[in-house]
């Protein structure tokens, strides 16, 4: 994709998910309650281009570098179906908190960065040991 539509989400590291699924099996205090795992980091997918390009140069060269305005994006989703759902996400606060999480358990997330750049570079790896073996 060329440019994305102006969408903003929180993050997690998969592996902050699996500490705080100990913590909350292992910590009394945890005992009936929610906890939301979330870095608490609202940023958009722009962001998310830029963050894959800063860390994974090359490999990340085709992402995207601008954003799609929210009048566009609704105005092809009359015509698209498949863009409805997305045009239904502009403008919405999607923001997190992991406030309790931290305080009542102690939990302390990698940054939105750190997992973002993580998960890039573990899917090309991934997607370059396929080629290798489709190659053989």
């Amino acid at each position: 994709m060329k440019a994305v539509p102006k969408i903003y989400s929180d993050y997690v590291d998969v592996r902050d998910v699996a500490e705080l699924h100990v913590l909350a099996m292992v910590r009394p205090e945890a005992n009936g309650e929610r906890f939301i795992a979330s870095t608490a980091e609202n940023l958009s997918m722009l962001d998310v281009a830029n963050i894959l390009r800063k860390h994974m140069g090359e490999d990340a060269k085709n992402a995207p570098k601008r954003q799609i305005p929210n009048i566009v994006v609704r105005t092809m989703a009359l015509f698209k179906p498949q863009l409805r759902m997305i045009a239904s996400l502009l403008g919405l606060d999607m923001s997190t908190s992991n406030h309790k999480a931290k305080q009542l358990l102690g939990w302390n997330p990698r940054s939105a960065e750190e997992a973002i750049a993580a998960t890039g570079k573990s899917m090309v790896e991934i997607m370059k040991q396929q080629l290798n073996e489709l190659r053989r």
